[in-house]
């Protein structure tokens, strides 16, 4: 997919790999335009961070010298390494508002049923 607009990306999950780093980042700059492109990360993503920076110095990106001096990993931990999305919390579309509404509700039902099971079912005369 191309799109033409496209002059930033954004990488907020990092990329596992150099070469889905290459295909993310690609999405800008097509056609000989310029791009630019942002990739966030944790130190959970520090042993995949070195293949990255391979791919920014190749392209000519200034690289801090930090980043540089990571250790690359050797054909062992790359094969072993666990390709799995980040860890996210839940991202609600309901408010604030409705949340505590909807949790007062719910504790009234639990409360009722609470209630019916120690009456027992008891009638009265």
């Amino acid at each position: 997919v191309d799109f033409k607009g496209v002059q930033t990306v954004v990488n907020y999950d990092f990329p596992q790999s150099a070469s889905t780093y290459i295909h993310r980042i690609g999405r800008t700059g097509r056609a000989g335009r310029t791009g630019k492109a942002l990739t966030l990360f944790t130190i959970d993503d520090f042993e995949n961070l070195r293949s990255i920076v391979s791919v920014m110095r190749q392209s000519g990106c200034e690289v801090p010298d930090w980043m540089l001096r990571l250790k690359p990993q050797n054909k062992r931990q790359k094969r072993n390494a666990e390709f799995r999305p980040p860890e996210r919390k839940r991202v609600s579309t309901i408010s604030g508002w409705d949340l505590k509404r909807l949790h007062k509700k719910q504790q009234l039902v639990e409360y009722s049923k609470k209630r019916k099971r120690e009456d027992g079912g008891a009638t009265e005369a």
